[in-house]
């Protein structure tokens, strides 16, 4: 998405060519609102024409024109008539249960499904069936659907309930399959864990009672990562991962300068993860100098950040256009 001397900014971490962001259930009209974002994470420029989007209701839904190319950290966004696209074309996505491939020369270069979605729909296992309104946003690049996508609202949890009869143990969430239970923050999220115990279940001094064998402790996203004890009819350990997440509240950014002078302006952004985070970024203007300043986030933290233009002297008055990317 381009703006004059405006940068629209999308968060994204470390894969060559990916599918980035997926709005399959826009609260508007859904011939006018769908739309797939591609994300070059690549070192090398990429030519992308003649790609193409998969739905599971059409082969070749949105084809990409001939000799598109797509730099280092850019994005090309595919979407309905109306909204802001590098390529508006209809598209047709299912609300549920369904997923998109990105394909090339007859191979699927990315897949992303959500829900219960078709085989070859998706990598890993699907992500989270995603709230009216609320579009998938990678977060990460491990190959699994439901670790790499996250949303800020969700039809369904990522845990089934599962009924077990332990007599005079306790035993918790975990969402991983090694020893020992790991629990996985939800960026910008509280996350509420299960104790299953018929005995009260204490953490960080507060008490939590059950309710039907179940004590629910919420823990705030922002919650240091580490070992963590909770005390019930026996002690339970867990230890809780590290989250590297950040969002861009501001959605444009506008600088007007002259030749010759240098001109700021300032991006709202929150680290919505529990880890500190150093900020980088990368343009695509040549003639223009831009830098970051104020780049640390700690947990939580929401601030300004910095941009500074640096304009030439000789650089001929009128509108350009780029896009810059934070990681």
């Amino acid at each position: 998405m381009k703006y004059t001397l405006i940068l629209f900014l999308l968060a994204i971490q470390a894969q060559a060519m990916v599918i980035s962001d997926i709005m399959y259930d826009p609260e508007e009209s859904e011939s006018t609102g769908e739309y797939i974002t591609i994300y070059n994470n690549d070192t090398t420029t990429q030519d992308i024409g003649e790609w193409w989007i998969t739905t599971e209701r059409s082969q070749k839904d949105a084809i990409i024109p001939k000799n598109t190319l797509l730099n280092p950290g850019q994005h090309y966004t595919i979407g309905d008539p109306n909204t802001t696209a590098e390529l508006n074309e209809q598209i047709t996505l299912n609300n549920d249960n369904s997923g998109v491939q990105l394909v090339f020369n007859n191979t699927i270069i990315d897949a992303v499904g959500w829900g219960n979605p078709s085989k070859e729909f998706f990598k890993g296992t699907p992500a989270q069936d995603a709230e009216e309104g609320a579009s998938l946003t990678r977060i990460g690049y491990s190959e699994n659907n439901a670790e790499d996508f996250t949303t800020s609202k969700t039809k369904n949890t990522n845990r089934i309930k599962i009924e077990i009869t332990i007599e005079k143990q306790a035993t918790m969430t975990d969402d991983e399959t090694k020893p020992g239970n790991q629990i996985k923050p939800r960026a910008g999220q509280t996350r509420t864990i299960e104790v299953f115990t018929d005995a009260p279940a204490v953490f960080q001094n507060k008490t939590y009672l059950p309710n039907k064998g179940v004590a629910k402790i919420p823990l705030e996203y922002h919650m240091k990562p580490g070992n963590y004890t909770i005390l019930t009819s026996k002690e339970l350990n867990f230890e809780y991962l590290p989250l590297k997440s950040f969002i861009i509240l501001d959605k444009e950014l506008k600088i007007k300068t002259s030749p010759g002078s240098s001109a700021q302006g300032t991006l709202r952004i929150k680290n919505n993860g529990n880890t500190q985070l150093e900020i980088t970024m990368t343009h695509t203007f040549t003639e223009i100098q831009l830098t970051l300043q104020n780049t640390t986030l700690q947990p939580a933290e929401e601030k300004n950040m910095i941009i500074t233009a640096k304009i030439p002297q000789n650089i001929k008055p009128t509108t350009y256009e780029g896009t810059i990317s934070l990681n």
